[in-house]
């Protein structure tokens, strides 16, 4: 095989060229092509792991928020819970209460309606037993049982214990008022001359003793001064139709009845 020198420096110098032309024209774009792809690759990826982490982070901070509200919602189910338990108390706590103020009221209201009847009656019986009673004297003895009642309290009087006249001569002479006689009828002149007169010799005083109408006193008579009383008439009588009438009632089962 023939070796020419000649043509082996020229395709030397040609291959040359071409390693010259390719690296300044094409290699170096190319080079320059795939270094700048790999920087974006690069950028993207750190990008991508910025990304990641901040999306761990998100997660767990969602998570720790999640958590946050679980709690808080779970706290807020119990305050709702324990309130409306509250409230219910309350309510109930507010409706024992008005229905024990109700109870009050009616038993208030029953109390009132028991003294009113109670006093009626007592009233009434006391003038009904009193007209009777006026009747049959009128009938017996063609005596009024007005003067009947009232020699009765004369009698009382002159037969006052030394205890008894003692309290009544010292209300009498502690009072700056006059001796107060009370009945639901008009006394005698003649007996009310008699009762000033014991009254007088009772105490050692000479006030006045005034007379008065008192409807209230039923069938009795009263003398009274600074509180102290000398009295007699029919509230004694009454007081045992009274505590029938309460037993009554107190227990409506029970036959009230009163035997005198």
């Amino acid at each position: 095989m023939h070796f020419d020198l000649f043509t082996f420096i020229a395709q030397l110098i040609n291959f040359a060229l071409l390693v010259f032309l390719l690296n300044k024209f094409l290699f170096g774009r190319i080079k320059a092509a795939m270094d700048e792809r790999e920087k974006k690759i690069a950028g993207d990826l750190e990008k991508a792991g910025i990304l990641r982490e901040e999306a761990q982070k998100s997660a767990a901070l969602a998570a720790e928020e999640l958590k946050l509200l679980e709690s808080r919602r779970q706290e807020m189910l119990d305050n709702a819970r324990k309130k409306a338990r509250e409230e219910a108390e309350e309510m109930k706590a507010a409706a024992q209460g008005a229905q024990r103020e109700q109870q009050k009221k009616w038993q208030q209201a029953f109390s009132g309606e028991q003294e009113n009847y109670l006093r009626m009656l007592k009233a009434h019986s006391g003038k009904f037993a009193w007209k009777v009673s006026e009747k049959m004297l009128r009938e017996l003895s063609d005596e009024k049982i007005n003067d009947k009642a009232a020699e009765i309290f004369l009698k009382k009087l002159e037969a006052l214990g030394g205890a008894q006249t003692a309290e009544f001569k010292a209300a009498v002479n502690r009072s700056e008022k006059p001796v107060v006689v009370s009945s639901p009828f008009i006394i005698d002149a003649g007996i009310k001359d008699k009762i000033s007169g014991v009254i007088a010799a009772k105490t050692g005083s000479q006030k006045t003793v005034i007379y008065e109408l008192n409807e209230a006193l039923v069938c009795g008579i009263e003398a009274g001064a600074e509180g102290y009383k000398i009295s007699w008439g029919g509230e004694e009588y009454f007081s045992g139709i009274e505590k029938e009438v309460m037993d009554v009632f107190k227990d409506g089962s029970k036959k009230g009845g009163y035997d005198g």
